[in-house]
C-alpha cells in the first residue's frame, strides 16, 4: 500500500538530516543548499515538487503533500526547509538560522557538521 502524503512527509523529515521540499528551477532553493552544504551539512534531501514526472517512486499525490506541509508549517511558499526534524522555513529563514549559528546547533547531536 503506498503511502499516506503525511507518512511520506514525515519519513521524509524523521529520517534525514536535512530535508529541502522545493519546485522546479528554484533559485532560492539552490541558495539555501548551497549555503547548508558549507555549513557542513553532508546529506541533503532534496524532494522536487510540482513537477508533472515527480523524481520519486510511490509518491504520494503532490497537492496532498504541499497540502499537508502547509498545514504543518503555516508556510505557502517553496522551498521548505527542515534541518534536524525542525522546521527552519524558506531560504531566507535559512540564511538566517545559519548566520545566528542556529543550524550548527540543530546539528551537533547529528555530528554532521565538519
Amino acid at each position: 500500500m503506498p503511502k499516506t502524503a503525511k507518512e511520506f512527509v514525515d519519513d521524509a523529515i524523521n529520517s534525514q538530516t536535512a530535508v529541502i521540499f522545493t519546485g522546479p528551477f528554484n533559485i532560492f532553493e539552490k541558495q539555501a543548499r548551497e549555503a547548508l552544504t558549507k555549513e557542513g551539512i553532508k546529506s541533503i534531501h532534496r524532494i522536487l515538487l510540482e513537477d508533472e514526472k515527480p523524481n520519486q517512486e510511490e509518491m504520494p499525490n503532490q497537492e496532498e503533500i504541499v497540502a499537508y506541509l502547509r498545514e504543518l508549517t503555516n508556510q505557502y511558499t517553496l522551498p521548505m526547509i527542515f534541518v534536524a526534524k525542525v522546521f527552519i522555513g524558506g531560504s531566507d529563514d535559512t540564511l538566517n538560522a545559519i548566520s545566528r549559528g542556529k543550524i550548527r546547533e540543530l546539528l551537533l547531536p547529528f555530528g554532521e557538521t565538519d
